[in-house]
């Protein structure tokens, strides 16, 4: 009898001609060879400082008038310095008042009165504030002025106060001591 040849030789040697193209072809198609390379190194020391935020208000002027009316104003005006080392955008942030042992005439005119601020133009403060300014009442609502200050830079701000036409007649000879904020937003 013959013996009979196996073909399992020629069976293992066409599959890995197979295996061995399909590496190749995976290889091909994905640009070229991968190898992982890894380095280190130390940053020498940096410092790092940071900025300084810090507004100066001085005093506001005297009103225009000493007396208000209903319906009437009265404008001054008085300066806001960036006294830090970062530009700051101003901003109104509140209007208050010491209510502690006021009495009723002094409730009713803070009830009463509407101030406004804005940036003074060449042509000084009128009592009658242009449509941008900041317009509040006692609690009123923060507002940006749109006036960016640089470090030491100066704006000069006007200030209206505005007794209401329809002010209550307990407000008569009443007189109040209003605290307005002003704050800045670092730029």
């Amino acid at each position: 009898m013959i013996p009979r040849l196996s073909h399992a030789p020629a069976r293992l040697l066409q599959a890995a001609a197979a295996l061995g193209t399909a590496v190749l072809l995976a290889v091909a198609a994905a640009g070229g060879t991968y190898a992982l390379w890894s380095s280190s190194g130390t940053v020498p020391g940096a410092v790092i400082t940071s900025g300084s935020a810090s507004l100066a208000v001085t005093a506001p002027a005297t009103l225009d008038r000493a007396e208000l009316y209903p319906g009437e104003a009265a404008a001054g005006q008085f300066d806001v310095q960036n006294t830090g080392s970062v530009p700051l955008e101003l901003r109104m942030d509140a209007l208050t008042w010491s209510s502690t042992g006021a009495t009723g005439a002094q409730a009713a005119v803070a009830g009463a009165l509407t101030i406004s601020v804005w940036p003074a133009s060449g042509q000084g403060c009128a009592a009658t504030p242009p449509t941008q300014a900041w317009t509040g009442i006692v609690g009123g609502t923060p507002k940006t002025l749109g006036v960016v200050l640089a470090q030491e830079a100066v704006q000069t701000l006007c200030l209206s106060a505005q007794l209401a036409p329809e002010a209550p007649s307990a407000a008569q000879g009443g007189a109040v001591d209003l605290q307005l904020t002003v704050g800045g937003t670092q730029q």
